[in-house]
């Protein structure tokens, strides 16, 4: 028998839908995920732009992208760190990637900034990370249970939250790590989720996984990225 192949197997799953708003006025929608896969060690992104531009857009997608390859590719280094030192390195990486990208288009950093919710297990070890900037949600399920692990931070109402762009973020940058235990799934949700479900944001998800059922109209952009253990029967 293989014992190898008794170990979890995670896979990824994302859904990013533009909303109302954003259709109507011709944008791109604002939401972008990303999940990378670096040997044992999955991670999985989310980032919601803001502003009036097609510009966020471009922003989303790039802190998404570096979120998740910055903690799939350094997942060990980093875990081996404290919370302040995790929370450091990510901002920065992160901020490179936006800089970068305002030089190429001649943009500014409030013209690409967003919130980021990301999270990075590794199978061998059952570890995970989670970073989490501004509002979004992350959420643990536990078989049937759940639990919202990194709530949405505001400020006097939904407009106001952290973004990338904000110098300094200091403890803003929301830094977890531990042991997956009995964890079987993962979901990180976008702001728009409040609109469905403004308690929690968990209700509409068993529909939007199911394929081919209808989602609530919402003004604003939702997406999702949900990580799920799989564990593979044992081969002889």
């Amino acid at each position: 028998m293989n014992m190898d192949s008794k170990k979890p197997h995670w896979e990824g799953r994302s859904f990013v839908r533009r909303g109302r708003i954003h259709r109507e006025r011709g944008l791109r929608c604002q939401d972008a995920v990303f999940i990378s896969r670096r040997n044992d060690v999955i991670a999985a992104s989310l980032a919601d732009g803001s502003g009036s531009t097609d510009a966020a857009a471009a922003g989303a997608a790039v802190a998404a992208r570096t979120a998740a390859e910055v903690l799939a590719g350094s997942f060990s280094f980093l875990y081996s760190k404290d919370t302040k030192e995790i929370r450091y390195y990510l901002i920065t990486e992160i901020r490179h990637a936006l800089y970068n990208l305002c030089r190429e288009r001649q943009l500014t950093l409030d013209q690409v900034h967003s919130t980021v919710v990301a999270v990075a297990l590794d199978e061998q070890t059952g570890r995970y990370i989670l970073a989490h900037i501004g509002d979004g949600m992350i959420v643990f399920f536990y078989g049937e249970d759940w639990e919202v692990v990194s709530a949405p931070e505001n400020g006097i109402s939904r407009r106001y939250t952290r973004l990338t762009s904000m110098i300094p973020l200091g403890d803003a940058v929301r830094i977890r790590k531990g042991d997956l235990g009995s964890i079987t799934r993962i979901c990180l949700f976008s702001d728009g989720f409040r609109e469905i479900d403004p308690e929690n944001g968990i209700g509409i998800f068993e529909e939007m996984m199911e394929e081919g059922r209808e989602i609530t109209d919402t003004s604003d952009d939702i997406s999702t990225v949900v990580l799920t253990k799989i564990r593979p029967a044992a081969i002889y």
